[in-house]
């Protein structure tokens, strides 16, 4: 229903629009640019690898800190092709739009504290608005008010806002500034840089320019409230001048775009674009991302309607070379730390050592002997006692603890100042009594940060008129084996594609699929010829299937065959596609880049229909060879004496013995042996001059033999 509500309050506007942004586009570059924002307050903590409790917080990330930002780009065609991202856009005149099946895009999940860009298939029907003629410029900034990652800064553009999609940011077709969100009472840096102040905490915050006083003090009798409720119902330029622009964001959010001769790609080497889209966004209200699926609702019961994670998965870790006495890497960018030959690289990583100026006294590791100081001190504090004290009574070796438990402290722990860093802490001292020490052996603790997500977004496209002829049948934006399934199932009948597959199947443009399209569709994926060509191909079919041979590289095969109701068959797994269609009695197999003899294995009588067959771009000449058949009569007279007659009848040219043994298989006569033309041929044995008995007439035509008895009586 909200889109629906948006697309009506909307679509007044299109019917005024100059919108030349209509028309069918490949995504061939990108750049996006995340930033994370914290919506909580959230301690970051590494732990010992030893179970002993020892855990210590690194870093604290205060609701409202920019704490990360994740480039992705900018990428060119090859690059995204590699990775599998791929989207198609149709934006049509009247503002409606698709992003179409085959379609991948990038995002940032997270599952179990862990954030990984990751690539998910998308369809999507878009709203849309475009005016190429309100000569929006490019900002300097994004909508934090950070310097902008856009390549076409200071550009004239035309605005393109969209107001209907599933997956994509809402935008506005003319820039607008954006409120801070409700949840967050800044918007800063890690190094302090203030971006953005909510109006709550700009009213309660001492101002030097009021000498001191808050807002709410100084202009609304201390009525922090009604100061708060005044700044949020400002317009920007009241806010800036009232309340020192608190509310809202820095920058503003927008969507913008240019199509025709863009010039160089924002990526080294990349094609040329033909349409440049842009857009600056923030998780809230005008985006309507990271809202969770149901706006107004607060699906994942953390009090508010925002649902977006980040995961922290690990931490910059510097690899250190053993020779210099480190089994672990050391957490942070500690390189200039170490002399060249100890770093190995800064990288990242879960398992560390952890180092800190203030652990000065144990080479500025985390050490047994310091964990122990640190557990000592906290023993005093809970016995009242100041650290400088108890620094004092660890130097005498006071004893502090009680370890045998009779109400007595009889142990001090003056070994605990000893810089122990040289070795890794074992803990096998436990057992052997030997004295513990070394450093501690931490681990990184994946955290989950409740965050709001801001997003540059700039991307390239080509113009595809819907077809391009490439062989992408699928339109997954990549040509390989899966686009020849495809087209192999749409010919046999296995299948179907829509126009614009189809016309992309159509690889040499003649109006018909078909084999000559698969074969080139192969080269396409192959590169180019990586053999010679066949000129021929003879497929020699025996009653146990069909084989082939040829001088040369067959690119694909189409036959069909027909056959009676109890046939089966199964195709060579030595290609690179193999795939058929049974439709009654008749059968059309095809089979791309056979690499064996064999085409298919069969069970049952059959007959070729049709075949042809393909080189790497063209049709080459097909010969079926039929196994020779015949027919033998019976011999007459059977009795005989002293002569008998038979016919041979032969489909074909082949090769015809006719002989005669006795019961003993023993040879007696040769009737004939020779190559025989197509036709009816008769042989008559005359056997006056062999004793009467039992005889056999053996006839074989080609590898096949037939035998008859016939009888002698004299």
């Amino acid at each position: 229903m909200k889109k629906l509500i948006v697309l009506l309050a909307t679509s007044c506007c299109m019917l005024f629009a100059n919108n030349d942004a209509a028309g069918s586009y490949r995504l061939t570059g990108l750049h996006v640019v995340y930033y994370d924002i914290a919506r909580a307050d959230v301690t970051v903590t590494v732990h010992d690898a030893y179970g002993f409790g020892v855990v210590v917080p690194v870093q604290s990330i205060p609701s409202g800190a920019i704490f990360n930002s994740t480039p992705n780009g900018p990428h060119g065609e090859p690059y995204l092709n590699a990775v599998g991202v791929n989207l198609n856009v149709t934006l049509n005149e009247d503002g409606s739009g698709q992003v179409t099946e085959g379609s991948y895009y990038p995002d940032i999940n997270q599952v179990d504290c862990v954030s990984q860009v990751q690539v998910l298939p998308i369809t999507d029907d878009l709203g849309y608005s475009a005016d190429n003629s309100i000569g929006a410029v490019v900002p300097a900034t994004n909508v934090l008010g950070l310097p902008s990652n856009s390549p076409r800064v200071g550009q004239t553009m035309g605005g393109l806002g969209l107001f209907q999609s599933e997956i994509l940011d809402f935008y506005p077709m003319y820039e607008q500034p954006e409120k801070i969100p409700a949840i967050l009472p800044f918007v800063a840096t890690t190094d302090g840089t203030l971006l953005a102040v909510s109006c709550g905490l700009a009213c309660v915050t001492p101002q030097e320019a009021l000498g001191g006083a808050s807002l709410a003090d100084a202009v609304f009798g201390g009525d922090a409230a009604a100061c708060a409720a005044t700044c949020d119902a400002a317009d920007p330029a009241t806010a800036a001048a009232q309340f020192g622009g608190a509310g809202w964001m820095q920058g503003t959010v927008y969507g913008m775009y240019k199509k025709g001769d863009l010039g160089a790609s924002m990526s080294d080497g990349n094609i040329d674009p033909g349409f440049y889209l842009e857009w600056s966004a923030l998780d809230g209200p005008t985006s309507e991302s990271g809202l969770g699926d149901i706006i107004g609702e607060d699906e994942d019961g953390d009090g508010t309607d925002y649902d977006r994670i980040f995961g922290i998965p690990y931490t910059t870790v510097t690899s250190m070379n053993p020779a210099c006495g480190f089994n672990l890497p050391i957490a942070g960018d500690v390189s200039a730390l170490f002399p060249a030959e100890c770093v190995e690289g800064v990288t990242t990583g879960n398992d560390f050592y952890l180092m800190d100026a203030s652990l000065a006294p144990w080479g500025n590791f985390l050490t047994y002997h310091a964990a122990t100081y640190q557990q000592v001190q906290g023993m005093c504090a809970e016995m009242g006692i100041d650290a400088a004290t108890c620094d004092g009574y660890i130097a005498a070796d006071v004893p502090l603890a009680d370890m045998d438990g009779d109400g007595q402290p009889e142990t001090g722990f003056a070994y605990c100042l000893a810089d122990d860093s040289a070795t890794d802490f074992d803990p096998s001292c436990y057992a052997t009594g030997e004295p513990c020490g070394g450093k501690l052996h931490m681990q990184f603790d994946p955290t989950c940060v409740p965050q709001l997500e801001a997003r540059e977004v700039m991307l390239e496209f080509v113009e595809t008129g819907g077809c391009e002829a490439n062989g992408d049948s699928n339109g997954d934006g990549t040509v390989n084996v899966l686009d020849i399934v495809a087209t192999v199932a749409s010919i046999l009948g296995n299948g179907t594609l829509g126009d614009t597959g189809a016309c992309n199947a159509d690889v040499n443009a003649d109006g018909t699929l078909n084999v000559l399209d698969i074969v080139a569709t192969v080269q396409l994926i192959l590169g180019g010829k990586t053999a010679d060509d066949a000129t021929s191909v003879e497929f020699n079919k025996s009653a146990s299937g069909v084989e082939f041979v040829a001088n040369g590289y067959v690119g694909g095969v189409q036959m069909t065959i027909s056959h009676d109701n109890d046939f089966s068959i199964e195709l060579t797994n030595d290609a690179l596609v193999a795939d058929y269609n049974t439709t009654g009695t008749n059968t059309t197999l095809m089979v791309v880049a056979p690499s064996g003899s064999s085409l298919f294995t069969s069970e049952g009588n059959f007959e070729i229909i049709d075949v042809v067959a393909a080189d790497s771009e063209d049709y080459i000449n097909a010969v079926v060879n039929n196994p020779a058949s015949f027919v033998v009569s019976k011999a007459y007279p059977n009795p005989f004496n002293p002569t008998t007659s038979m016919d041979v009848s032969l489909n074909s040219d082949a090769q015809v013995k006719v002989e005669v043994y006795n019961v003993m298989g023993q040879l007696v006569d040769v009737l004939a042996n020779d190559m025989m033309s197509q036709g009816t041929h008769n042989f008559t044995w005359n056997a006056s001059s062999v004793p009467s008995g039992a005889y056999f007439i053996r006839t074989q035509v080609g590898s096949n033999i037939d035998n008859q008895k016939i009888t002698l009586v004299k």
